[in-house]
């Protein structure tokens, strides 16, 4: 029902890794440069999680806390990932170091609606701790018909708002600027313009 799921499975990492790789390891290491924590924000997962005193459900945006930390507390598991279906698309965009690298920037975008959007749902990756929403964006897109020009101006000052970290890899204006990039990327693949 969520196909995006797979597609990403497919670019993350090498062969060894997406063979021995679960999708719960991946969003319990919370690394900034992992594929799946954008997605599973715009996704609207909710992670189950068991310890010593019972069950409880965490939203994505509340489990991702900060690098390599989650909600998973002392003694606890993550026992279940629950992805609702899909009621629109879901689109993702990355640019990584190398071919198998981790990524330098990613985002994921899920929209709603039959040609004009009831809501948008934009999650950005590398640029954080923690994957960081594009609310601004997420606003400019709601009510409005699902194109790449609409993106490209909904996306303006995305970058601005943005504070990610300098690296050997990127320099954090780059990251800036491939944030709005890949954040309209993902939002025409949502819309199926792409």
């Amino acid at each position: 029902r969520r196909p995006m799921l797979g597609e990403v499975a497919g670019q993350i990492a090498d062969v060894q890794v997406r063979n021995r790789g679960t999708l719960g390891g991946n969003v319990c290491s919370n690394d900034p440069t992992n594929h799946y924590p954008p997605l599973m924000v715009t996704m609207g997962a909710t992670m189950t999680v068991r310890g010593a005193d019972g069950e409880r459900t965490v939203a994505a945006e509340e489990f991702f806390l900060g690098v390599y930390m989650t909600a998973v507390g002392p003694g606890e598991l993550l026992t279940k990932i629950t992805i609702p279906p899909a009621s629109g698309g879901d689109g993702f965009a990355a640019v990584a170091i190398g071919k198998d690298g981790t990524g330098i920037v990613t985002a994921a975008a899920t929209l709603t609606g039959d040609g004009t959007v009831e809501s948008a749902r934009v999650a950005i990756g590398c640029v954080a701790a923690v994957p960081v929403r594009a609310t601004q964006m997420e606003q400019a897109l709601a009510g409005h018909e699902a194109t790449a020009e609409r993106a490209r101006a909904a996306v303006q000052g995305l970058g601005a708002s943005l504070d990610p970290p300098d690296d050997v890899h990127a320099s954090a204006a780059y990251r800036r600027h491939l944030a709005e990039v890949l954040a309209v990327r993902a939002v025409v693949q949502a819309a199926g313009e792409e």
